[in-house]
């Protein structure tokens, strides 16, 4: 009989033993999955950061009322600027504002176009044939193949 009973805890042992090996295997198995899955994630987003910072939105920017001189002579610009400004927001008028100044005026009279980083008065400037006030002004957010308008009322005299 006590043969038969240390065969009997031996199975058991033997099943203890097979359970918790299939439980560590499991562990183990849902451990890897979840890692993939969060460096999949990982991934995606840094995919996602990346792209975002290489999007570029389709704009048009014309100038007129002698603005035209400070912008290499050119009425108008069809440009591609970013879709998010150094911060990570989304491009607004204010972003464009900057860019204008950075990347795309020549000559560096900076201040015939903006005064404290805001648009010169007597400059109006308009978002899609609409007036910038009712559009938000600097917090307006570009839209693909927007078309603004700075139009300088300014005279010398």
């Amino acid at each position: 009989m006590s043969g038969a009973r240390n065969r009997n805890e031996q199975n058991l042992e033997t099943k203890d033993y097979d359970i918790s090996h299939h439980l560590r295997l499991s562990y183990r198995i849902f451990f890897n999955i979840a890692l993939q899955i969060t460096l999949r994630g990982r991934r995606m987003e840094a995919l996602t950061q990346k792209t975002l910072s290489n999007s570029s939105i389709a704009i048009t920017v014309e100038f007129t009322g002698g603005l035209e001189l400070l912008f290499s002579n050119q009425r108008k610009h069809i440009l591609s600027i970013p879709t998010h400004d150094e911060g990570g927001q989304s491009a607004n008028m204010d972003y464009l504002i900057r860019y204008l100044c950075i990347d795309v005026m020549k000559g560096g009279r900076k201040d015939m176009f903006i005064v404290d980083n805001q648009v010169r008065p007597g400059i109006l400037v308009l978002i899609n044939d609409a007036d910038w006030e009712l559009e938000g002004e600097g917090n307006y957010q570009l839209q693909p193949k927007d078309n603004i308008l700075f139009v300088s009322t300014l005279h010398g005299g």
